[in-house]
C-alpha cells in the first residue's frame, strides 16, 4: 500500500511541529484529532500558550461555562465557569502538563470570569498541583476587578513552584485600580514560600498612606510598610516594578540586597519625593542593566538618578505621567533643565545604549539651545526616543556629532517638512528614523538626486511617519524617488496614523501606503540594475 501524505509527514516530526506553530488555533484543534501521533507532536505545541482560563476548565467532564453580555453601559462579557460536584482530572492533566503560559482573561481582557465551585479545584492545586511546568501566570484586564477576591482565586489556584513570572495588569490609563493591602500581602506571601524560582513580580495594589498612586501605573508593587520589602528578598528577582517608596530609608537596604536585579522600574505618586530623607546608604546595582522612570515631577527623576548607582545601565527611560490629583500642577521643563538631565545622564550611566525621554502627553516642549544635548556626545548611544519633544534647528544640523553611533532615532511629535530629512542622512549607521512629516507640496519641485555627500546611511532601511497617508497631498513616484535619492536602500515607509479599522478612508490609507512603498521597491530595483549608486535618473 502506497504511502499517504499524512504517513510521510509523520516520519517527519520536526515538519509535523512546524505546521502546528504557524497553524490557526481551529486548525491546530483539527490536527490534534487525526490520531494517536498527531496528538503526540502537537499537544505541546497547541497547549503550550493557553489564553482565557475558560478554555483549560472546559476539558474537565461536566464543566458547565455560560457567556453573557454585561450590562448595556459596561463592555465585555460575564464568564461563568460552573465546576461539577465531582471532578475528574484524568483529561486535564494530558493536557496541563504542556502549559508554561497561562493568561487568565480573553485577549480583550475587559471580561470578567466567575467560578463557581472553585473551593475543590484549589483544594486540589493545593494537594497535588494543576500545571506542574508553568512558568508565567498573567491576569490582565482593562478596569481592574470589581471583586478582588476573583484575582486573589485565580492566582492562588494556579501558583506552581515553577513559575518565574507572575504579572498582574490594568490596562487602562483612566482608571485609579486598587487592591486592598491584605490581599496583596497574602499574594506576596503565597509566591515567597511557593515559587522559590519567581523572578518577575509586578502586583498592583494601592499606596497605603502617601496619596494615590496613577491610573496608568497598572504594573507596581506600592507596599510602604518595610516587613514587605524584607519579603522580596526571599525571591530571586530580576525584574521589579514597583512605586519609589522602595528608596525610603527603611526599605533602601532591599535594593541593596537585591543583587541579581536586572531590571527595574520605578513609579512616583503626585507628591514630590522628600529627597532630605531619601537614599542614604545605597550601592551601585552591579546587574542592573536596565532603569525606568515614570514620574509625576522631573525633581523626582534627578532626584533618582543623583544617587549614583546606575553604572551598568544600558537602557534608560524616563516619562513624565500626568497627575492624579488636579490640585498638582504639572511640571514644566525648560531649557536648564534639560541640560541638567542631560548631564547627569552622561555622568551616572556612562554605559548606556538606549535612551528614551518623554516629556509627557499634556506639555510639548521645544528647546532653543543645541548645547542642552551636548553632554550625549560621550555616550554610544544606539537609540534615542525623544517624545512630546522637538530638536532645535542647530542639534539638526549637526546630528552626527550629538548621535553618530545611533542605529534607531525616534522624534515622532517633531514634525519636519521633506526637505529637512536629508539631516537623518548624515547619521552613518541609522537604520530606522520614527519622525512627524509635514506632507503638504513642496514651493519647490523634489530634486533628483540630494547631495551624494549626505549619502551616508547604507543601512537605512525604515521610515516610520507619525501621520496618515490621507495627509499625502504631494505626487507618490517624485517622493519615492526623493526619499531613495536621501536612502538608497529604504526598504518601508511605515504610517502610525490612519491604518486601523475605524479610521476614516481607512482602505484609502491602505491603497496609499501600498502604493508608496510598491514605488519605493521598484525604483530600487531599477536602481540597483542600473548600478546608479545613491541616486536615480
Amino acid at each position: 500500500m502506497p504511502d499517504s501524505s499524512c504517513t510521510r509527514i509523520l516520519r517527519i516530526p520536526e515538519l509535523l511541529g512546524l505546521v502546528y506553530r504557524y497553524a490557526t488555533p481551529r486548525t491546530r484543534g483539527s490536527l490534534l484529532q487525526v490520531s494517536h501521533s498527531f496528538f503526540n507532536i502537537g499537544a505541546p505545541i497547541a497547549w503550550e500558550s493557553v489564553e482565557g482560563v475558560q478554555k483549560l476548565l472546559k476539558v474537565i467532564p461536566g464543566v458547565f461555562v455560560n457567556i453573557s453580555e454585561k450590562p448595556r453601559h459596561d463592555w465585555g462579557y460575564e464568564i461563568t465557569i460552573t465546576l461539577p460536584p465531582i471532578l475528574n482530572f484524568a483529561r486535564f492533566d494530558l493536557y496541563a502538563r504542556h502549559i508554561r503560559r497561562l493568561e487568565i482573561y480573553p485577549r480583550n481582557s475587559s471580561d470578567s470570569i466567575t467560578l463557581k465551585n472553585w473551593s475543590m479545584l484549589s483544594a486540589h492545586s493545593r494537594t497535588h498541583g494543576l500545571l506542574p511546568n508553568l512558568s508565567q501566570l498573567t491576569l490582565t484586564t482593562y478596569f481592574g476587578w470589581a471583586d478582588e477576591s476573583e484575582l486573589f482565586i485565580w492566582i492562588r489556584t494556579f501558583m506552581s513552584p515553577s513559575l518565574t513570572s507572575l504579572h498582574i495588569t490594568v490596562k487602562s490609563e483612566s482608571v485609579l485600580h486598587q487592591v486592598s493591602f491584605p490581599v496583596a500581602r497574602a499574594l506576596l506571601r503565597h509566591a515567597v514560600s511557593n515559587c522559590p524560582d519567581l523572578h518577575e513580580l509586578s502586583l498592583v495594589t494601592s499606596e497605603q498612606y502617601k496619596g494615590k498612586t496613577l491610573g496608568n501605573l497598572a504594573l507596581a508593587l506600592a507596599f510602604w510598610e518595610p516587613s514587605y520589602y524584607e519579603s522580596l528578598l526571599s525571591l530571586p528577582l530580576r525584574e521589579l516594578s514597583c512605586s519609589t517608596s522602595l528608596l525610603l530609608p527603611a526599605n533602601i537596604h532591599t535594593l541593596n540586597e537585591l543583587g541579581s536585579l536586572e531590571r527595574l522600574k520605578l513609579h512616583g505618586g503626585s507628591r514630590p519625593l522628600d529627597h532630605t530623607i531619601l537614599w542614604s546608604g545605597c550601592k551601585v546595582l552591579p546587574q542592573l542593566s536596565s532603569l525606568a522612570l515614570v514620574m509625576v515631577h522631573w525633581s523626582d527623576v534627578i532626584g533618582i538618578l543623583e544617587m549614583d548607582i546606575y553604572s551598568g545601565v544600558k537602557s534608560l527611560i524616563i516619562r513624565i505621567a500626568d497627575p492624579d490629583d488636579i490640585e498638582i500642577e504639572p511640571d514644566l521643563i525648560d531649557d536648564p533643565l534639560i541640560t541638567r538631565l542631560m548631564v547627569l545622564i552622561a555622568r551616572c550611566c556612562p554605559a548606556l545604549t538606549d535612551l528614551e525621554v518623554d516629556c509627557g502627553s499634556d506639555y510639548f516642549f521645544s528647546p532653543t539651545d543645541a548645547s542642552a544635548f551636548e553632554a550625549l556626545t560621550g555616550l554610544a548611544l544606539h537609540t534615542v526616543a525623544l517624545v512630546n519633544m522637538s530638536l532645535p534647528l542647530a542639534m539638526l544640523e549637526n546630528l552626527v556629532l550629538f548621535f553618530p553611533s545611533a542605529s534607531t532615532i525616534k522624534v515622532p511629535d517633531f514634525s519636519l517638512k521633506l526637505s529637512e530629512l536629508h539631516y537623518f542622512a548624515r547619521l552613518p549607521k541609522l537604520v530606522h528614523l520614527a519622525i512627524g512629516l509635514d506632507a503638504s507640496p513642496p514651493r519647490e519641485p523634489f530634486p533628483h538626486q540630494v547631495d551624494p555627500m549626505t549619502e551616508v546611511a547604507p543601512d537605512f532601511q525604515l521610515l516610520e511617519i507619525d501621520a496618515s497617508p490621507a495627509d499625502l497631498t504631494v505626487d507618490l513616484s517624485p517622493l519615492s524617488r526623493y526619499l531613495l535619492s536621501i536612502w538608497p536602500n529604504l526598504d518601508q515607509v511605515a504610517w502610525t496614523q490612519g491604518r486601523a479599522p475605524g479610521d476614516e478612508d481607512y482602505q484609502r490609507n491602505i491603497i496609499i501606503a501600498n502604493a508608496l512603498n510598491a514605488l519605493v521597491s521598484t525604483y530600487r530595483s531599477i536602481s540597483s540594475t542600473r548600478q546608479c549608486g545613491g541616486g536615480l535618473v
